[in-house]
């Protein structure tokens, strides 16, 4: 199982494409279908159903996004000092990061109930101690969600004082075949409107590194640096580079 993969840094991209070998072929054809404009209503319900039976589950285990090897190196690439991680989940990020070497700070408004590694119940007030860490946003929850609104997201960015912010998700620029389903999540699945408005206004993006996605999102990680801070990060350390491999 995929799940005992998971003990490591190392073993993150063997472990996905475990999970992701487990998609049927019918639902990789629906999706293309749909792409291209072509698709029927059952292969809508295909792909909705698949979702429904199969990645939220899993998502609820492991986490909304998929790890790999190149995301894990870019985060600890431009976290010299740590990461300060809100809404952490169960904190399986945390935990791969936390093999590489990475020292991780990781927040989550609930306690998990089967943690991956160590997550405290806070929230985003605890980004003002991290200011030299990079803050790190994993598919953070939509600003105007089906249980009303939550700006987690866009208030631990103004919270944040340091320069580099990681945020795994969809962009407004570059959104799955799912959020173009509702106005909910026009500008992705993740964060919202007013989380993206704000970075356009005070952020400048420097890198995107793709990941292994689901059938229907477009989510990547996206590194971003405060206006006026464009320097490259520095190299990693021989103990970080020697804990990743």
């Amino acid at each position: 199982m995929a799940s005992a993969n998971l003990t490591n840094a190392a073993s993150a991209d063997a472990a996905w494409h475990a999970l992701q070998s487990q998609i049927p072929t019918a639902v990789r054809a629906a999706e293309r279908s749909l792409a291209a404009g072509t698709g029927s209503e059952a292969d809508l319900r295909a792909l909705l159903e698949f979702h429904q039976d199969f990645v939220t589950p899993l998502c609820t285990v492991f986490a909304n996004a998929l790890p790999c090897e190149r995301a894990l190196a870019t985060i600890s690439r431009w976290s010299p000092a740590g990461v300060c991680e809100i809404g952490a989940g169960a904190g399986l990020w945390a935990r791969l990061l936390r093999a590489r070497g990475v020292e991780v700070h990781a927040y989550d408004l609930e306690t998990p109930a089967l943690p991956w590694s160590q997550v405290w119940c806070d929230t985003e007030r605890y980004v003002v101690a991290h200011s030299a860490c990079s803050l790190l946003l994993c598919w953070p929850p939509l600003e105007d969600g089906v249980d009303g609104r939550n700006s987690m997201a866009l208030d631990a960015l103004k919270t944040y004082s340091g320069d580099t912010l990681l945020y795994v998700g969809e962009r407004p620029a570059a959104v799955g075949l799912l959020s173009t389903l509702s106005s909910r999540t026009a500008a992705g699945h993740t964060a919202g409107a007013r989380f993206h408005a704000a970075l356009d206004a005070g952020w400048t993006l420097v890198e995107v590194v793709t990941l292994p996605r689901w059938p229907g999102f477009a989510d990547a990680l996206y590194v971003f640096r405060r206006h006026g801070e464009f320097e490259a990060p520095p190299p990693a350390t021989a103990a970080k580079a020697a804990a990743r491999d």
